[in-house]
């Protein structure tokens, strides 16, 4: 068998049969002939997610099979599908993603011709479902939203930290271990981390395109990166490491306007005007230099990105320093 498609789900009856269909629809039938199985891992979801899934694999002359992951998280269902896969490449693409013609056979060209290469990840163009969610795919494809990450903002092939629907050496897994179950949140970066850690490399190919849909709502979007944000600091603090310093931005720039609104209201005002203006300007100069007009609109996006993640990263902090306390009282009163 030489790749294991691996797919963790819950309640995705909107997105799962154009994700499903992308995959159908890239497998060369040299690839099925070496040998391709498909692992869908469903959270107990409560639409159509599993119905539609089987009677589109059922239909597709794929092996399949479906496991049922009670935990609900991701980190369980990868590795109830990483457990049960028997391919020697596993790929992991998200329900939310479209892969693009090409992906499977190049990435795993690049793990056939280098041997030294533990896994292949591509660039994400990111998309929406109406107006609002196309700023939020803007704001979250630009560097003033997202800083450095490669992956989102169309960096050159190369070896970096992190790989996105990375299809990875199968082998990996045995040696560094299964994902970390104790993660709501970041289990990539954790997982990518300690494969960098053992001497693996992560590459990205440029050529290999995803689509993937993000939240079309600004309520959406606020939701997603205030929880990303607040599980980053829920994480052991000797897994801290395996997060950039894009991932610190935020709290730094919450807690220096927390702070600054405290010494004085009228700086507040001015820098936090400064920097609304700043979002403003940068939003207009992009949209004059991509020639894309939604660019003017961005920023309310990327205040969502910045502000909730740092809000999340705030509130998660606030909590583990109250839980510290309690547990100094109670010792105390004991």
């Amino acid at each position: 068998m030489k790749l294991s498609i691996l797919l963790v789900a819950r309640n995705e009856e909107r997105y799962i049969a154009d994700c499903l269909n992308s995959i159908f629809s890239q497998v060369s039938s040299e690839l099925k002939r070496a040998g391709v199985e498909f692992i869908l891992v469903d959270g107990c979801s409560e639409d159509d997610t599993v119905k539609i899934a089987e009677d589109m694999l059922r239909d597709s002359g794929f092996i399949y099979r479906i496991f049922n992951n009670p935990d609900l998280t991701l980190s369980p269902g990868w590795n109830i599908a990483l457990k049960n896969s028997v391919g020697d490449y596993v790929v992991r693409p998200d329900v939310h993603s479209i892969l693009l013609p090409g992906y499977f056979e190049r990435g795993i060209a690049i793990l056939e011709k280098n041997s030294e290469i533990t896994a292949v990840g591509g660039c994400l163009d990111t998309m929406a479902k109406n107006f609002i969610g196309s700023l939020n795919a803007l704001a979250l494809s630009s560097k003033i939203g997202v800083g450095n990450s490669s992956f989102r903002t169309n960096a050159k092939d190369g070896f970096y930290e992190t790989c996105v629907f990375g299809i990875y050496r199968r082998s990996i897994f045995e040696e560094v271990g299964y994902f970390d179950l104790a993660l709501v949140r970041h289990e990539d970066n954790d997982m990518h981390e300690r494969i960098l850690f053992s001497g693996g490399l992560l590459y990205m190919c440029s050529s290999m395109k995803a689509v993937y849909y993000c939240r079309d709502t600004y309520g959406g979007l606020a939701k997603q990166m205030f929880r990303n944000g607040f599980h980053m600091f829920k994480m052991p603090i000797y897994k801290l490491k395996s997060m950039r310093s894009r991932h610190y931005a935020p709290i730094f720039l919450v807690s220096f306007f927390v702070l600054v609104s405290l010494i004085e209201i009228k700086y507040f005002i001015f820098l936090f005007g400064s920097y609304i203006l700043t979002l403003a300007s940068t939003s207009a100069i992009l949209a004059l230099i991509e020639k894309n007009y939604k660019y003017f609109f961005i920023f309310p996006s990327v205040l969502i990105c910045h502000w909730s993640y740092g809000f999340g990263q705030f509130a998660s902090i606030a909590i583990n320093i109250s839980y510290f306390i309690k547990s100094l009282i109670f010792k105390g009163e004991k």
